[in-house]
């Protein structure tokens, strides 16, 4: 499989020992930009966790902050890896509920403040991404984004359908990416200057 990356080929992964004819498996898709932001977010990881050992020293649970912090990085990769809508959703949320208890996790007031709100953005967020997701299976009866893309291009030009989806996705991903201004707590985001620059990062 390293040697089809390599060359430049798409390698298609189905979990499980679940065919590719069976619609519930799971498929994992590294091709084109994926290989890039993969490189990207596991470089990232690996410099912020490093950076964090000096951080954590005040914290006694260290062990807890480590394990967060590894399932959001394994969650980021299934996002850019999932090959279809419902297991990129599912990446999502437990990337999500993870940096939810990150931004929380030293357990001060301002850190909660933070937390409750990134929280309050996510769900918000999550409804979004999933209205998206239903619209775009009523549409193709497809989750596969290869698919997908497949049964949309039939269709023709975009219908309001189609950028009602786009515009759920969009505005669900820049929620989740906390995106939205909340000035009580920062002049950017709710995470911004409340939490560590790791769990920024």
């Amino acid at each position: 499989m390293f040697a089809e990356l390599l060359g430049g080929e798409v390698a298609p992964v189905f979990v499980g020992g679940w065919g590719p004819k069976n619609t519930l498996g799971i498929e994992l898709v590294c091709a084109g930009l994926a290989k890039l932001m993969l490189i990207t977010i596991n470089l990232v990881a690996i410099v912020s966790i490093i950076f964090a050992w000096a951080y954590m020293r005040r914290f006694t649970k260290t062990w807890l902050f480590e394990s967060l912090f590894l399932l959001m990085t394994a969650a980021m990769n299934g996002v850019v890896l999932a090959g279809d809508l419902f297991n990129m959703f599912v990446f999502l949320e437990v990337a999500a509920i993870s940096s939810y208890a990150l931004v929380g996790f030293g357990c001060e007031s301002e850190e909660l403040e933070a937390a409750f709100k990134y929280l309050i953005l996510g769900t918000i967020g999550s409804a979004f991404i999933l209205l998206g997701v239903a619209i775009l299976y009523s549409l193709t009866g497809q989750l596969n984004m290869g698919r997908v893309a497949e049964e949309l291009g039939r269709l023709g030009s975009p219908s309001a359908a189609v950028l009602l989806a786009a515009a759920s996705l969009l505005g669900g991903l820049a929620l989740k990416a906390a995106m939205v201004s909340t000035p009580s707590s920062s002049r950017v985001s709710p995470t911004s200057r409340i939490c560590p620059t790791v769990v920024v990062a």
